[in-house]
């Protein structure tokens, strides 16, 4: 697949030029809606979008883009401190620490970088692309920005964080008490 069509969801340049501009143009328009509902909807699976309304998650919406990572692609590296987190559309991505040590690997439909977001912490593990991925890529100051003109986003949005931040936390505690069992 060329650069071309992974921008605009075409197939081959040549297919592109024997379609008329106009027509090429609603196709592109097409596509983006599409995606748009494409993506409400993925947004709508993660537990730190729960609540939202469909509004609030058009205005979220807008302070996303996609993003594709080639294979062997850093998505982010260690000591990054990080003003995006992402979500995980298609491919497969590797945390690994100190660029050699696999940690896990992250499948479709998850979220990524979301601790070094919120914290504003540097991170101790870098993300690489394993096979072509496209991801969601949301801006911190963007949203931390939407979140400051509605309350109620930002309220239910800051409650998702602490609720699955204390679920992970609780998760690692139970992993930390199994291997001093061992």
């Amino acid at each position: 697949m060329d650069e071309n069509s992974k921008k605009t969801g075409f197939g081959s340049r040549e297919q592109q030029e024997n379609i008329e501009p106009e027509k090429q143009k609603s196709m592109v328009r097409s596509n983006v809606s599409k995606d748009y509902k494409s993506i409400i909807n993925t947004l709508e699976k993660f537990p730190i979008f729960k609540g939202l309304t469909s509004y609030q998650y058009q205005q979220i919406l807008n302070v996303c883009s996609k993003k594709i990572f080639n294979k062997d692609q850093y998505v982010c590296q260690e000591s990054d401190e990080s003003d995006e987190m992402y979500i995980l559309l298609s491919g497969q991505l590797q945390i690994m620490f100190q660029k050699k040590t696999a940690l896990t690997t992250i499948s479709p439909m998850s979220l990524v970088g979301e601790l070094v977001f919120f914290t504003g912490e540097q991170g101790f593990s870098s993300v690489i692309a394993t096979t072509e991925s496209t991801v969601i890529s949301i801006q911190k100051d963007k949203l931390f920005s939407l979140m400051n003109r509605d309350s109620a986003l930002s309220f239910t949005i800051l409650m998702n964080v602490i609720s699955e931040l204390s679920h992970k936390l609780r998760k690692n505690d139970e992993i930390i008490s199994d291997l001093r069992k061992k």
